[in-house]
């Protein structure tokens, strides 16, 4: 379950102003977050979420060095497989990056069934959350 870092406050409100998006903050050190491609986006993504302490699996046939650096770190979790909709389990959330987009629409589509938030790297409007700058 993701738990929030707290109470809202007041300074996050907008008078008068309709918001499409939720600023808030994650508690990540008992997230896990599935990360589903492999390429330099995968990569730099799985590096915030290890900096952040959030525990990673990632799903790859061929990892980009970067990606595999952290792997034999033992900084994430590596599956050499296909998605398959048994990989959403206890996810908290789940990013999507350097894939073909056939395959990027079917996998978003599955998440979407299950209501875990994703973050589709190179479609943002295909994402549910975005990373702050």
């Amino acid at each position: 379950m993701i738990k929030t870092a707290g109470p809202l406050r007041p300074s996050f409100a907008l008078k008068d102003e309709i918001m499409d998006t939720l600023p808030i903050l994650l508690r990540s050190n008992s997230t896990q977050a599935l990360l589903i491609g492999s390429g330099s986006e995968a990569a730099a993504t799985a590096q915030v979420l290890v900096q952040a302490k959030v525990r990673v699996t990632v799903i790859s046939y061929d990892p980009s060095e970067p990606l595999k650096r952290l792997i034999d770190q033992a900084e994430v979790t590596h599956l050499e497989k296909d998605f398959e909709d048994s990989d959403l389990e206890e996810r908290d959330l789940v990013v999507v990056a350097d894939l073909p987009e056939e395959e990027t629409e079917n996998i978003v589509a599955r998440v979407h069934r299950r209501h875990i938030p994703i973050n589709v790297i190179e479609h943002p409007e295909l994402s549910s959350f975005y990373f702050s700058d």
